[in-house]
């Protein structure tokens, strides 16, 4: 066949996570293989250009890797899956991030206004 068959596929790791801010969602996909992987991401099911400004690709010895993709305001507002998929010569793996956005704003002013409350006690 034209592929080998997918005897040690870069596994995406734990680390991987998305944070999110007021007007920016932030998500890594962390992986590591030999050859070192590609990574791919999808929004919504459509692919990310490799080359667009959204996404960072950093190289973190030889086989670990770390891609960061960054999606802003209003943009992340229709946002629902967003996929990592890696892939090298020996196989691949993907991660799916569910993302919903509740309106958070107030909660956080709450939060930050109890936090000095506390900590001015």
């Amino acid at each position: 066949s034209a592929f080998p068959l997918p005897f040690f596929p870069p596994p995406i790791l734990l680390s991987s996570n998305c944070t999110k801010t007021a007007n920016q969602l932030n998500c890594s996909c962390e992986m590591e293989g030999k050859p070192t992987p590609v990574t791919h991401w999808f929004l919504n099911g459509q692919p990310v250009s490799p080359s667009s400004q959204m996404v960072t690709n950093e190289l973190l010895d030889g086989s670990h890797l770390r891609s960061i993709i960054t999606v802003n305001e209003p943009q992340y507002r229709d946002l629902s899956t967003l996929l990592c998929f890696s892939s090298n010569s020996l196989g691949s793996a993907s991660k799916q991030f569910f993302v919903s956005f509740v309106e958070s704003s107030r909660e956080n002013q709450g939060l930050t206004f109890s936090l000095f409350n506390w900590l001015n006690l």
